[in-house]
């Protein structure tokens, strides 16, 4: 089974919405693409983005009060954006 599929399939039920990204150098990660068509055959309308920055950004506008943005995928990926969840931390 595809990585997308199994790491999707288990997350997605958790969620609300789904926002889909990879990580900038992106080797070895699977397309942002491939993960939305996961999202979709699973039921969800995913937003994708280019830019990790702009898919947390958008998802953190999103989420209301007690809501949560949960990062998954890599470790490279939440690295990326752990300077945007943690203010004055080096990624």
């Amino acid at each position: 089974v595809p990585r997308p599929k199994v790491g999707s399939s288990l997350l997605l039920p958790l969620t609300d919405e789904v926002y889909v990204t990879a990580y900038t150098d992106g080797r070895g990660a699977a397309p942002a693409e491939d993960v939305a068509a996961v999202a979709r055959e699973l039921g969800y309308e995913p937003r994708v983005f280019d830019v990790p920055r702009d898919a947390f950004e958008a998802a953190r506008e999103r989420a209301g009060p007690g809501d949560r943005v949960l990062v998954a995928g890599s470790l490279f990926l939440a690295g990326e954006l752990r300077q945007l969840v943690i203010p004055g931390v080096a990624s």
